[in-house]
């Protein structure tokens, strides 16, 4: 079972604290559910607000963090396979 976690949010664009994250990821730890955190638009935060990166979590979560060079580096278009 996988939660996919937004943050900060699309649309809305809301950026969860630091303690609402290790919440969730202290749940999905103790319910053996993986977090996959979608942190695609954290380099466009415009309020001064304090992003926390999932991995940075004092939690023993199974996580999965997704980024995106198109979103954070404005190369949107740019194919990249691994």
């Amino acid at each position: 079972v996988v939660l996919l976690w937004c943050n900060p949010h699309n649309p809305t664009g809301r950026v969860w604290r630091r303690h609402e994250m290790e919440a969730v990821a202290r749940e999905c730890a103790s319910r053996n559910v993986i977090l996959a955190s979608d942190e695609v638009w954290s380099g466009l935060i415009l309020d001064d607000v304090p992003f926390t990166p999932a991995g940075l979590l004092d939690t023993d979560v199974r996580l999965i963090s997704i980024t995106s060079a198109s979103k954070t580096y404005n190369v949107a278009g740019l194919d990249v396979a691994f």
